[in-house]
């Protein structure tokens, strides 16, 4: 669609039409740049929105605008649904009550020492588990819904199961699925506006789960 900037003028549209505060928008043009997006050091090509700031990856920036307004709905998605919090309070307490064992370890029972930590293995799994779950990425859309549309939707997923080895995974079939029993054709419609939008056709894709 163009530069960093052109996605700028695309999210303040969508702000303003999904009525909330427009947050912060970076590039981020390798693994290591803007390294405080941890996630993003295990998944270099993304999309990442929380705390008030949604972080693109360089890759994106030649997507179509309609590309492009999915994205940025998708992120915009979780920063109004707070994911970041909800996952990361939980990660960063998990951690400092890690640490803590660690360091009084000598001070109680070597079989609480275990049960805690195996307890703490189990709890920080779960965490993460969530945060690449199918909840907090269905939310997200059901967000992106009211700004694009769910044609929109269903054509950016479809649209990112290329920086995905080219078909889409379960997860996302599963998103599609459920965006589609809950809006159906309803949703064509985007606030405010008397006639439906335009549907993207996507690219075919090979529909087998991963």
């Amino acid at each position: 669609m163009g530069d960093i900037e052109d996605w700028r003028i695309e999210l303040k549209r969508l702000a303003g039409q999904l009525d909330i505060r427009m947050p912060l928008l970076y590039e981020k043009r390798s693994r290591w740049h803007r390294p405080w997006v941890l996630a993003s050091l295990l998944a270099p090509i993304g999309a990442w929105g929380g705390a008030g700031r949604i972080v693109i990856c360089s890759a994106f920036l030649a997507e179509s605008r309609e590309t492009a307004r999915y994205l940025l709905a998708h992120e915009l998605g979780h920063v109004v649904r707070r994911h970041s919090e909800r996952i990361g309070l939980p990660l960063v307490y998990l951690l400092a009550s890690g640490a803590l064992i660690y360091l009084f370890r000598h001070a109680i029972p070597h079989w609480m020492v275990w049960t805690v930590l195996f307890s703490w293995m189990i709890a920080a799994g779960s965490v993460l588990w969530t945060a690449r779950g199918f909840a907090i990425e269905y939310e997200a859309d059901e967000v992106a819904v009211r700004g694009v549309g769910l044609p929109g939707v269903r054509a950016g997923i479809q649209v990112m199961a290329k920086y995905e080895g080219g078909k889409l995974s379960a997860k996302r079939v599963a998103r599609l699925k459920a965006l589609d029993a809950k809006f159906g054709l309803d949703s064509d419609r985007r606030p405010g506006r008397g006639k439906p939008h335009a549907c993207i056709t996507p690219q075919p894709c090979d529909d087998r789960e991963n």
